[in-house]
């Protein structure tokens, strides 16, 4: 029985193989071979480059400091700056960045510090809003010819702090103050663009003519965003170029120059970072920019001390007992990068005429050596008599325990006066002077009174240019 179901067994298997047999040979006529394949010769491949055109920086050197701000949790990177920067500094001017405290109380006081020595400020894509006495300080320093450079990135606000109030981008909350206003969108064209829509052209007739666009004929931005600015844009858009938060027939512009040509709002970084510079006339831009960064109209005052004296100036002491503090204001000089000389005052003209001084001075003395300065302190309505100081619309101050800083600009060298009762009360009005506390003591501007009921206390050397 056992051999007799191995027999239908094996029967059965012989059937189903005789079947797939015969199907295999009725229906298939042989095994697949696939066709050699040939590699693709990658020499043919031509990637087109980025248009770009030939370039020669050309500029003149000036002399002066440009700050960055890296205080605002600006979300760039110090690389990113490099073309400019370098245009910046082959002009002549150095670079400092105003870094962030590790107390946030003292961003004011840091910004103030850097702004006193400073020719120009630029701030990027800040992370964080600009306090109401920042922007104070900044709108003076701009008042007072410095320059203000605005760079926003519509590709970098993932970090930003919204502001309803300032249309959620921080930094407007400093370009607000000059009219211009930082728009959340970024300009597209779909119709023609540098291969993403996102890439778009800005050409010579939607320019307007200043040093700003001066030679350009074509400029690319790669992530560019819309600034509000009514009447102030000075590179638009074309017909085909749309905002994508804006729904307006308006021209719109990501350039803008406001302040009497003192402020630039730029809403694009991607164009200054290489390889992005070199497409079209993108590098000449960049040397527009740098050009303007430097032609420095920046206007120093007293408040700015010591930085609207000329690097080589001279400390000058009315008499050889003050040698010593002479010394001290010297080696101050020195500490914030200046080349002063030292030595006694002499005057330099006959009794009678003005005797004007051949380079930038600053003057140390007594009261009773206020006859050696007699024609300076003139010019500012300032006698001084054997007991009390003379001022116009101030009226008469006792010398005693008192001390009188004044700055006169009336010709092309500037001669700071510092006088004082006695030597310790001069050596006291030298603290002050370092420490900068003198500022709270200027009655106007160029001139500051110093009086004391008790021995002043010693006074934190903090002036120092770093």
């Amino acid at each position: 029985m056992t051999k007799s179901i191995i027999i239908k067994i094996a029967v059965v298997l012989i059937g189903i193989l005789v079947v797939f047999l015969g199907r295999g040979f009725f229906y298939y006529s042989g095994f697949y071979q696939a066709p050699p394949s040939e590699t693709p010769s990658y020499e043919q491949i031509v990637v087109p480059a980025a248009p770009s055109t030939e370039f020669s920086d050309v500029y003149e050197e000036e002399k002066g400091v440009l700050i960055v701000d890296v205080s605002h949790d600006n979300n760039f990177a110090p690389w990113e700056l490099n073309v400019l920067l370098s245009r910046v500094t082959s002009r002549g001017f150095g670079v400092k960045l105003l870094e962030k405290p590790e107390d946030p109380k003292l961003r004011l006081e840091n910004l103030e510090k850097k702004l006193r020595f400073a020719d120009a400020l630029v701030i990027i894509s800040p992370g964080l809003s600009f306090s109401e006495e920042e922007a104070e300080s900044i709108k003076k320093f701009v008042g007072k010819g410095g320059k203000l450079l605005l760079v926003e990135d519509p590709t970098r606000r993932h970090r930003v702090l919204w502001d309803p109030e300032r249309k959620g981008v921080a930094i407007n909350s400093i370009s607000a103050e000059f009219g211009l206003i930082f728009e959340p969108d970024y300009l597209y064209n779909m119709k023609e663009n540098d291969g993403n829509y996102r890439y778009v052209f800005f050409r010579k007739p939607y320019f307007e003519v200043n040093e700003i666009t001066k030679n350009l004929e074509e400029i690319t931005f790669y992530d560019g965003g819309s600034i509000s600015s009514p009447g102030l844009g000075i590179v638009f858009a074309d017909e085909n170029t749309f905002s994508s938060f804006i729904e307006t027939k308006g021209r719109l512009s990501p350039v803008a120059l406001s302040e009497g040509s003192k402020v630039l709002a730029i809403s694009d970084l991607t164009f200054m970072i290489e390889p992005f510079n070199a497409s079209f006339d993108n590098n000449r831009f960049i040397s527009n920019i740098a050009d303007w960064l430097t032609l420095s109209v920046r206007v120093f005052s007293f408040s700015d001390f010591p930085y609207f004296l000329e690097d080589n100036l001279k400390v000058a002491y009315a008499d050889a007992s003050l040698i010593e503090i002479g010394l001290e204001l010297k080696n101050f000089f020195e500490r914030v990068g200046k080349s002063p000389e030292l030595g006694q005052y002499e005057k330099e003209a006959e009794k009678g005429e003005i005797a004007e001084v051949s380079q930038d001075t600053v003057f140390i003395g007594i009261f009773e050596d206020g006859t050696k300065v007699e024609e300076y302190l003139k010019r500012g309505n300032i006698s001084i008599t054997e007991t009390e100081i003379e001022l116009e619309n101030i009226g008469q101050l006792s010398q005693e325990k008192t001390s009188l800083l004044y700055l006169d600009e009336s010709s092309d060298r500037k001669v700071l006066i510092i006088l004082a009762d006695a030597e310790e009360t001069l050596k006291d009005t030298i603290a002050l002077l370092k420490s900068g506390e003198f500022r709270k003591r200027l009655v106007t501007d160029i001139l500051a009174i110093c009086q004391w009921e008790e021995e002043p206390e010693e006074q934190v050397e903090s002036n120092e240019k770093d």
